[in-house]
């Protein structure tokens, strides 16, 4: 049988990904293909839970409305945000967004778009994306370590074992402790 090329269709659908922080979160949307299409960074995102979701909500409509028609239909959300995530994406406690703690933001997102969500703790997306681009450069192999140690309001760590995201028994796996508290009380501007 002679030799063919496959590639996926430019239409077969696309993602979208959202680093939700406190008050802005960054959108990316890639055709399945791994190509990122579009990206966007939108500011004045709410702190209470409801307002929150409505947010989050018409950013991923506004992007499926413009990716759509080109790309056809969306396949998958993922989302980090602050705080302790567990596997099923309810935010279990998140100190930077108090009215978060309990809500369960990946079964909220999938009732609504019906599709696959995954919603994961910001630091440990951060250690997968580092992982993930180590990976692809050849300075690590699929099946290694990875310890990523982010400062900013506290000390956090991401980690990757085995190539997989470590959240451990309760999902909080490396979180040290506020700066304060590491800092002797000033705190860091």
């Amino acid at each position: 049988r002679p030799a063919s090329t496959w590639s996926i269709a430019t239409d077969a659908g696309f993602v979208i990904g959202i680093d939700l922080l406190v008050e802005t979160a960054l959108v990316a949307v890639a055709r399945v293909d791994g190509e990122i299409v579009a990206t966007e960074l939108v500011g004045d995102i709410p702190l209470e839970s409801g307002d929150r979701l409505a947010a989050l909500s018409s950013i991923i409509e506004r992007q499926s409305t413009a990716n759509g028609p080109a790309l056809g239909p969306l396949r998958a959300l993922t989302i980090s945000t602050t705080g302790t995530v567990d596997a099923e994406g309810t935010v279990m406690d998140s100190t930077s967004i108090p009215s978060w703690a309990g809500f369960p933001l990946g079964g909220k997102l999938g009732d609504h778009f019906g599709l696959p969500v995954r919603i994961e703790n910001d630091i440990n997306a951060s250690a997968y994306g580092e992982f993930v681009l180590r990976c692809s450069e050849g300075q690590l192999e699929d099946n290694d370590d990875l310890l990523l140690v982010a400062l900013s309001r506290s000390v956090l760590t991401g980690l990757v074992m085995g190539g997989q995201i470590h959240r451990g028994r309760g999902f909080n796996a490396g979180e040290i402790g506020v700066i304060e508290a590491v800092a002797g009380g000033r705190g860091l501007e």
